[in-house]
């Protein structure tokens, strides 16, 4: 199990830009099972036992990383499983992914509350029931088709 001090290695979907720069601070939680969604772990993060203060010490936001140092690799975030790195670490990410170096720093004393809005915001427009806008009969057919 990984412990302070420790460098995590792992691929992220470029989505996660945020990601991008070195000393970007992370909440790294270490659950005991793997939760069903995204939003079931944000959900059991409050209650995890480990979970540290992190921060970003590698990234190849504009370059592949050829060659690293990691104590820890986790191969798919969507089963994440801890295996100890090689010395020296030639990673091979996939396609669209983000390779990010984590140090691990102290243990995550407080715990927070992530709120995401995970519903997509629908915009529908709304209209005005007492106006009426007239149309003269030879722009009609513009409108109709």
């Amino acid at each position: 199990m990984p412990r302070s001090g420790e460098t995590i290695y792992l691929d992220v979907p470029e989505a996660f830009k945020i990601l991008s720069s070195l000393n970007d601070p992370v909440h790294f939680y270490i659950l005991s099972k793997l939760p069903s969604s995204p939003q079931e772990a944000v959900r059991l993060a409050p209650n995890c036992k480990v979970a540290y203060n992190a921060s970003v010490i590698g990234t190849n936001m504009y370059r592949r990383v050829e060659e690293g140092k990691a104590d820890w690799i986790i191969f798919d975030i969507r089963n994440p499983t801890f295996k100890r790195a090689p010395s020296p670490f030639k990673p091979a990410p996939h396609q669209d992914m983000i390779q990010v170096f984590l140090r691990l720093n102290e243990s995550l004393q407080a715990r927070y509350e992530y709120l995401f809005q995970y519903e997509k915001n629908k915009w529908e427009p709304v209209f005005d029931e007492n106006k009426k806008i007239e149309v003269a009969l030879s722009m009609l057919k513009y409108l109709l088709t």
